[in-house]
This record gives structure tokens, sequence and C-alpha cells, in this order.
């Protein structure tokens, strides 16, 4: 995923009413996140990229499983650009935009290697568990100040459940979509 503007959602064609309105997200506007984010891209971007890739692994991640001829060189390479395009979005106080730019990629297909029916809650959930942790194993290279820790866990908290959210939200909706398409096939079959 390349970091590109993403504006409103308007920028988003396909979105289904409301997906994203649903999470109620604000403008984020973090006071201590940026910081953290810029610090990891800056001074720890590979080491981030392959405790993501570990803590993925611990969990049994099932979209690691569309990776599985891919060498640990290969993964950590790909990691790498993706926490380094997620970690400049953070860095500048994006993340909203973020999470629309997500909802883009998968809308459109645009995931690289992952058809967008591929995933499923698990993986969703299971993400926003390992990008919690990560952050939270990674504060200590940061900072020892625990209010500082506190308040940049917080607005992590607050990103990754409104990314956890629209995208159950979306998960939910396609699946309703591809449920009325039966329904309708199904009706035609039975005249």
């Amino acid at each position: 995923m390349a970091f590109t503007e993403v504006n409103t959602a308007e920028d988003i064609n396909d979105v289904p009413d409301g997906i994203i309105n649903m999470a109620r997200i604000e403008k984020f506007n973090f006071q201590y996140f940026p910081a953290y984010a810029r610090f990891l891209l800056d001074h720890k971007l590979q080491e981030f990229a392959a405790k993501l890739l570990q803590l993925s692994r611990e969990v049994n991640l099932p979209l690691l499983k569309l990776f599985q001829s891919y060498t640990e060189e290969q993964l950590i390479r790909l990691g790498i650009q993706n926490v380094k395009d997620s970690l400049t979005f953070f860095a500048a106080n994006k993340g909203r935009e973020l999470i629309e730019h997500s909802v883009k990629m998968w809308l459109n297909n645009e995931i690289p290697m992952i058809s967008r029916d591929a995933i499923v809650a698990d993986d969703i959930t299971l993400v926003s568990f390992i990008r919690r942790k990560a952050f939270r194993d990674f504060l200590p290279f940061y900072t020892n100040e625990f209010a500082i820790h506190r308040n940049i866990m917080e607005e992590i908290d607050q990103f990754t459940t409104a990314l956890e959210t629209v995208s159950l939200n979306l998960l939910l909706s396609r699946q309703q979509d591809l449920y009325k398409q039966a329904q309708a096939l199904a009706h035609i079959g039975n005249w």
C-alpha cells in the first residue's frame, strides 16, 4: 500500500452507505501517537515489521496461509513496506485517511496478493490484537514515562477500534450482499 492522499469519504466510490460513519470516526487529532510512529519509522522499522510477522505466526493469522510460498526474507521485505506505509500515515497524524485508504483498497480489490473475499473476521480481530501488542511491546524503546505510555496506547486503541469497527461493518455488508445475490439466484431457479 503506497502512501497516497485521501481527503474525504467521497474519495471512496464504492463504500456502502454508513460504513465509515458507523464507526463514528472523528478527525483524529492525536497528540502522542504521531511522534511514536515517527520514532518507529526512523529507528525500528525492520524490527517492528519482524515483530508483526512473529506475532502473526504466534496467533496463526489466517491471511498468512496466502503467503506460504514466500521466504522469510520476502515476508520481512513485504512487511517493512506495509509498516512503512502505515507508520507514514500515523506520523502525519492521518489516522482517518489511513482507514479510508484501507477501505478503498479492500473494496477495489487492490490489496496486493490478497483477494477482498479472502479476509475473514478472525483476520480483522487478530490484526487489531497484533498491532496493539506490537506497539505496546516497542514502547519501552521510546519512553519509560508511564503517562506518555498510557496516552500513546489510548490513541492507538482509538485508531484500532475505529478500524476494526469499519472493517467488521464492511465484512458484514459484503456478506449480506453475497447472501442477497445468492437468494436472488435461487429465486430465479425456482420460478
